[in-house]
């Protein structure tokens, strides 16, 4: 699906991200265009590298991933073993 990304750009992209993050969006364009307002990037290959990264970044931000599933009661659970029985 993506394809993996130099450790330069991914150290590079992070950096710019942490220190940037309000100017970042979950579109790409728009990251096309803050990058350029933060850096200066000659390749044009490099440049869609670095805001393709970001906004993956800015996506995997807002998702939240809770810490544990909550487990039943073990007593529910021997009651329906029970029940099966």
């Amino acid at each position: 699906m993506g394809s993996i990304k130099a450790t330069a750009i991914k150290v590079l992209t992070n950096e710019i991200f942490s220190k940037n993050k309000g100017k970042f969006s979950e579109k790409f364009d728009e990251n096309k265009k803050a990058l350029g307002e933060v850096l200066q990037i000659r390749s044009k290959r490099v440049r869609n590298s670095i805001a393709g990264y970001i906004t993956r970044l800015a996506k995997n931000s807002k998702k939240v991933y809770p810490k544990y599933r909550p487990r039943q009661d073990t007593q529910d659970i021997k009651r329906k073993r029970i029940q099966r029985r």
